[in-house]
């Protein structure tokens, strides 16, 4: 991680204003649960890049692994508004609702989210962080295999993504992270 992010700020200071490089500068800090780091850098990324919701995006899994709801829902409500079709943010946001206590509102982005599986692909990993955050990890379980099967890139996260902390003890799931070949040495 220390390496990613050396090599992210090696590209800002080529392109510093690079909304690539500033939307993954917060990627490895998240990871790492460095969580003040990567708002931080989020904050830049979104003083420079205000209309892209990517940002948004990046910034409010942050607060949500915190447990700063408030702002999580803000910052996918921002991303949301800017890109309504993007899923992994309306995954962040059916989260951040469910574990905020609003099950009722998180309830109506899922429902959004599973309409719009009948017009295009939505990714199951998302659909994941969504289920294990409403407390179903048989389900969450069920979309990692077909996140497994799909080949989805984020499974070689699969370990350390903070949304999927609550499945790190389940024999299905540490049988997943055998099979991804991503266990941390």
């Amino acid at each position: 991680m220390d390496q990613a992010v050396a090599e992210l700020r090696k590209g800002l200071k080529i392109e510093p204003l690079s909304a690539e490089i500033l939307l993954m500068l917060p990627f490895p800090l998240y990871l790492e649960r460095n969580y003040a780091a990567a708002e931080a850098a989020g904050a830049v990324a979104i003083q420079a890049h205000p209309d892209f919701w990517a940002l948004y995006m990046g910034r409010g899994y942050a607060y949500l692994a915190e447990g700063r709801f408030r702002e999580a829902i803000a910052d996918f409500e921002k991303g949301r508004a800017l890109n309504p079709e993007a899923t992994v943010n309306l995954a962040g946001l059916a989260a951040s609702y469910a574990r905020s206590g609003n099950r009722s509102e998180g309830t109506k982005v899922l429902a959004a989210l599973q309409a719009m599986k009948s017009r295009r692909y939505v990714s199951p990993f998302d659909l994941a962080v969504v289920y294990e955050s409403f407390g179903d990890s048989a389900q969450a379980l069920d979309c990692l295999d077909q996140a497994y099967h799909d080949n989805s890139e984020m499974m070689l996260f699969l370990d350390l993504y903070p949304p999927l902390a609550g499945l790190r003890a389940n024999p299905r799931f540490r049988e997943l992270v055998r099979r991804v070949g991503v266990a941390p040495k």
